[in-house]
Formats: C-alpha cells, sequence, structure tokens
C-alpha cells in the first residue's frame, strides 16, 4: 500500500492539546493523504465501482473563547473501489473560512458556544450573522458532484467524489436560494 501525503494544514493548536473532544479518537487530522491499491482481506467484486463519502469537524487553531465539537473545519474523506482495488482519501474543504483561517495563521471566527461579538471577524455566515462557513456536517452526491454543507448557514460547496478536490461553490445557475425557496413542502396534513 503506498500512502501519499497530499498536503498539510497550518494548525496552531497545542502539541500537548488535552481537550476531551480533541484527543482520543477525536484528535483531529491536519495531514491530507491518498492510499491507493489498499491491503483487502478476502476479494472485492471487480465489478464493484463507487465511492463512500464522509464529512468530518477537524479543528486547526484554538476556539476564541470556548471549544464546541463541532466548531471544526469540514474535511471529506473517501473510501471508494474501482477494478477490485479499494483507495483512501481525506481532504480539507477549501471555504472562504479555512482558507482566511489558513492565511491568517489563527482562528477568526467565534464557535458555536461563543459570544460572536468577541470575533476577530465581524463578517461571516449564517443565522448570527458572524459565523466561519465550515462546510462540515453533510455531504451529499448531485449530478456527479459531491456537494457539503453546514448546517447553521453558508455556502455549498462543491467537491470531485474521487480526488477531493474542491471545485468552487455552487451555484445553481444563479438560482440558488431562490429556486429553494420556491420548493414547496408537504406535510402529512397536505395529503
Amino acid at each position: 500500500m503506498d500512502i501519499e501525503v497530499l498536503g498539510r494544514a497550518l494548525t496552531t493548536l497545542p502539541q500537548d492539546d488535552d481537550h476531551p473532544y480533541r484527543t482520543g479518537p477525536w484528535r483531529p487530522q491536519h495531514v491530507e493523504r491518498a492510499a491507493v491499491s489498499l491491503e483487502v482481506t478476502g476479494e472485492i467484486p471487480a465489478d464493484l465501482e463507487g465511492v463512500y463519502l464522509r464529512n468530518t469537524e477537524n479543528p486547526v487553531h484554538p476556539a476564541v473563547e470556548i471549544y464546541h465539537p463541532f466548531d471544526g473545519d469540514g474535511m471529506v474523506h473517501a473510501v471508494g473501489f474501482r477494478g477490485g482495488k479499494a483507495f483512501y482519501r481525506n481532504k480539507f474543504i477549501r471555504t472562504d473560512g479555512f482558507v482566511a483561517e489558513q492565511e491568517a495563521g489563527r482562528a477568526l471566527w467565534a464557535g458555536l458556544a461563543e459570544d460572536p461579538a468577541r470575533s476577530p471577524q465581524q463578517t461571516g455566515w449564517g443565522a448570527r450573522g458572524r459565523m466561519k462557513d465550515a462546510s462540515s456536517t453533510d455531504v451529499v452526491m448531485h449530478n456527479g458532484v459531491a456537494l457539503t454543507s453546514f448546517y447553521q448557514c453558508g455556502d455549498l460547496y462543491r467537491l470531485s467524489p474521487t480526488t477531493l478536490e474542491t471545485l468552487g461553490k455552487a451555484t445553481w445557475n444563479g438560482g440558488f436560494p431562490s429556486t429553494a425557496a420556491a420548493i414547496r413542502v408537504v406535510t402529512c396534513g397536505d395529503v
């Protein structure tokens, strides 16, 4: 099995971090990797082709004041199958918030459990208008592209489902969010 390092996020978390949601199984990953031809016990059917995607929060900087487990940046993990072989890859989603904090070398937005007025960056996304767009909650496939989002706010980010390269924001040809507003949700009372 060959493992390639694709990149590393700048992190300012302490080496001896003892926060319960940043240690043990919750320890954040800051290295992006690709592993091809994973070792397999048994045999993968040659006609099995596809990818399993998982979105996670991976903090790279300490919180402004109080850390919440949902405050990390979005990182998508992919396990894929092609030609009887399996591969793995993980990458950070290059959101506007992630890129800005990587350039600044520190947290610029308060987290979920913090007072937004204490954010070094006073513009952002979400109901409070001051949150970082982490795109770290959901990942779905639409029209051959992976879309990621954050449950509180932000844009939908498009990713290649196999390379996990960030392809930019989903614009729905200028129809989002007005297109979504036009969709009527049918409830049991409407039937």
